[in-house]
């Protein structure tokens, strides 16, 4: 492989940069120092173990997946600007001799290869995309627009002042706004409003021909309309998102004006080993259809009315903002844990154990011991998972794994070895989301989880569970596209591997073929192991219309990632 030298990167076009205009920074506490370009060496060939990254995954540069499994030495590292430089950077590109490729990446928060590139990596972190908008409200209701590299800690200090947040917000406060956008992130908010690319108001793209494309959600432009299916949840593989509009929801009354950030109601309720699953799964979904009616009923009213003085009448909150299922292993069975969680006001009653502290300091210890004693964080989680009613702080609650596996991280370099925190999620059908819910694949799924775990003798971390309709899901690429259901998430910890562990790597790829036959789907934004003919029976269709939607807007294959040349190209 060729080396791209700085005389052909940035001399060659030094006059285009310099007369790029990039607009004054807006306050960033957590970008990045600027600086250009780091050109990587070749990757070493002695078969020594990677170095351990610093917090947020780049050592040098040699760039990590956050699963500090999957690494790449790319060619070049670029931190462009702004939009301006973007612009030139792909146009001096096109004049370039040779076939060059080029990844997008955020804060490298992907636990897999999603953001990984072996040529030309473009890190969106520097201080023009990072900026940060005052909340707005419209027709719509309240919306914000900032930077793509803005990182989510920092949105959430601004908008939480408003008493706003967003409608659904993934646990990483490290990941970008365009990373998430681009992997169209599901989380605890799911099941009542949605995942994350439903509320996407607007975004900014700058396409691989230097067209700077704005694109609306709802336009009736047919070109917006395959960009919005096909960039949210496609991992920047049709060009490099530069601004985010997206909704907001009042998380306390008088919303919009500045007053105290809200705090999180958590009803937590545990149920036993001996648990009647079906009733688990039935009353999940059944509790997740009334708080997304419930959500839409009053999102509905808010569209069109005003109050008598020609003022829009405030955006009510759902009851519960967030429904999901938290399972940890108790010798050969699952317990459950039903988490109702909501915004409020109420003064702090922290829920026992730290699980929501923000310095992540329990959760991470547990994390570096489930790395390689997980039959004592199973016994920590059996008698230390707290059942009641806590009043939490809100960054500790929403960035809760962010926090901790940060932490923990850290705390493993600083003893000399890296932590690997292996996650895959699975879609398990439920049927339409107007029948009651036929909860047998999801059933017969953790009969397989736990079969198959004791047979290899390998014990998962906290095993979750939501659920995830349909409604709004317009990602070509989403897994729960078209297909309203259960997401089951499996973590690992690990250390100091460069490959997955063999057992894990079977275990992975066996339950991937389990969730195909059951009529699921892999989830695509963790890690994915998975055998190519199981995920071309359950993404091939989406596959075939991300490729001729790629073949459209990048005809020349300019962008590239490890993970879908490795998962669909072949």
């Amino acid at each position: 492989m060729s080396t791209l030298s700085r005389r052909d990167l940035l001399v060659g076009t030094a006059s285009a940069f310099g007369a790029a205009s990039c607009a004054p920074a807006i306050p960033d506490a957590m970008c990045a120092p600027y600086y250009v370009t780091a050109i990587c060496p070749a990757p070493s060939s002695d078969g020594a173990a990677a170095p351990a990254p610093p917090p947020g995954g780049t050592s040098g540069c040699e760039l990590f997946a956050y699963d500090e499994i999957e690494r790449a030495s790319p060619n070049a590292v670029i931190h462009p600007a702004c939009e301006a430089e973007l612009v030139d950077f792909f146009a001096a590109l096109a004049r370039a001799p040779g076939a060059r490729t080029v990844t997008v990446r955020g804060g490298g928060l992907s636990l897999d290869s999603q953001s990984l590139g072996k040529d030309i990596v473009l890190i969106i972190d520097q201080k023009d995309f990072c900026r940060i908008e005052r909340p707005g409200r419209d027709k719509d209701g309240f919306y914000m627009t900032v930077g793509a590299g803005a990182r989510w800690w920092d949105v959430i200090a601004i908008c939480a002042r408003f008493g706003l947040m967003p409608p659904s917000l993934q646990t990483g406060g490290d990941a970008t706004v365009g990373g998430t956008l681009s992997a169209d992130c599901v989380s605890r908010m799911s099941a009542i409003v949605g995942k994350e690319g439903s509320h996407v108001r607007n975004f900014r793209i700058v396409l691989p021909s230097g067209e700077v494309v704005s694109v609306s959600r709802g336009s009736g432009d047919i070109r917006q309309q395959e960009l919005y299916s096909a960039v949210i949840g496609g991992f920047g593989y049709l060009g490099v998102v530069t601004e985010v509009t997206f909704d907001l929801i009042a998380a306390r009354d008088n919303a919009n004006v500045r007053g105290p950030e809200p705090r999180v109601f958590t009803r937590a309720t545990r149920y036993p080993a001996t648990c009647d699953w079906d009733a688990v799964f039935r009353s999940l979904q059944s509790r997740s259809r009334e708080g997304r009616l419930s959500y839409m009923k009053q999102k509905a009213s808010y569209h069109g009315s005003s109050l008598g003085d020609g003022s829009t009448p405030p955006v009510a909150t759902p009851e519960w903002s967030a429904l999901s299922v938290a399972c940890f292993l108790t010798g050969y069975s699952l317990e459950a844990n039903l988490l109702e969680q909501r915004y409020t006001l109420d003064p702090l009653r922290p829920t026992p154990g730290g699980i929501y502290a923000r310095d992540g300091s329990i959760n991470a210890f547990a994390e570096r011991v489930d790395s390689f004693w997980p039959t004592a964080a199973e016994l920590v989680l059996d008698f230390g998972w707290p059942q009641g009613e806590f009043v939490d702080d809100l960054f500790g609650w929403a960035f809760f794994f962010g926090n901790s596996t940060k932490r923990a991280k850290a705390d493993a370099h600083a003893l000399g070895y890296r932590l690997n925190c292996i996650q895959q999620s699975f879609v398990l059908p439920s049927g339409p989301e107007n029948h009651p819910p036929d909860t047998r694949p999801a059933q017969r799924f953790i009969e397989l989880v736990l079969a198959r775990s004791h047979a290899a003798d390998l014990r998962p971390g906290p095993i979750d569970f939501l659920y995830v309709g349909d409604d709004d899901d317009t990602s070509v690429m989403s897994a729960s596209r078209g297909l309203p259901g259960f997401v089951i998430t499996l973590a690992f910890a690990d250390r100091d591997r460069t490959t997955l562990r063999p057992p894990i790597d079977e275990l992975l790829r066996a339950l991937s073929s389990d969730c195909r036959l059951l009529g699921g789907r892999v989830h695509l934004v963790k890690n994915v192991a998975a055998d190519r003919g199981d995920l071309r029976a359950m993404h091939g269709d989406a596959a075939k219309r991300f490729r001729e939607l790629k073949a459209k807007y990048d005809p020349g294959g300019v962008f590239r990632n490890d993970f879908f040349s490795r998962v669909f190209e072949a």
